[in-house]
């Protein structure tokens, strides 16, 4: 991309980052919000659309299988971790000490992070967060988005922006890599089309029924 993504939206030299200063605090509320919309959406699907309910749940639960090994064999701490809190205590690389230098967090931003941090030191930092890659908040986010639309398409005008604002909140606010991204919404797909493949299963729903 040219830049380190995660740093570049509040880098002070950044000519965008106004906007981003201005999305700052919509960007928290939707990444904060997910676990929230999910608990939403399957209490819905399990009252109205049982069946999708039931492809919801397999979807989440596949997700987590996918996840696991990757975590377990490319473990990564998120940027925040990695650079500004260096749990590692390893030297960020040279080419990455000008950036880290002019990033700037707005008063939104500094805000979130210092609740992360407070999260890390209640753990008395007897662990690392590793679930980098792949972001099962990008994952979580298409699976709402799907079913979501599934159970009434107009939802979709409203699902596809907090999908890619998702996005951009995950890695601006230093929890993910840009990479992360591409692979959630891989795992996302991968899951969601093997649960509509079981659900579909004709011997399984017979024995379901």
């Amino acid at each position: 991309f040219g830049v380190y993504v995660p740093f570049w939206f509040q880098n002070s030299s950044n000519a965008l980052k106004p906007v981003f200063d201005f999305l700052s605090l919509p960007l928290v509320i939707i990444y904060r919000s997910l676990p929230f919309l999910l608990g939403i959406l399957f209490s819905v699907l399990f009252v109205v659309k049982p069946q999708y309910f039931y492809g919801a749940f397999l979807s989440f639960v596949i997700m987590f299988l996918i996840g696991l090994p990757l975590w377990f064999f490319f473990p990564a701490v998120s940027p925040f971790d990695a650079y500004i809190e260096n749990v590692l205590n390893i030297p960020p690389p040279q080419y990455l000490q000008a950036t880290l230098s002019e990033y700037q967090p707005n008063a939104h931003l500094k805000s979130f992070l210092k609740s992360v941090r407070s999260l890390n030191q209640e753990s008395e930092q007897k662990f690392f967060a590793i679930t980098a890659m792949p972001s099962m908040h990008i994952a979580w986010a298409l699976l709402i988005l799907f079913f979501g639309a599934l159970l009434w398409r107009p939802l979709a005008f409203f699902l596809v922006p907090y999908f890619l604002l998702n996005m951009v909140a995950t890695v601006y606010l230093l929890q993910h890599y840009t990479i992360d991204i591409p692979a959630g919404i891989i795992v996302g797909v991968i899951s969601i089309w093997m649960a509509i493949m079981i659900v579909k299963n004709k011997t399984l729903q017979t024995f379901l029924s």
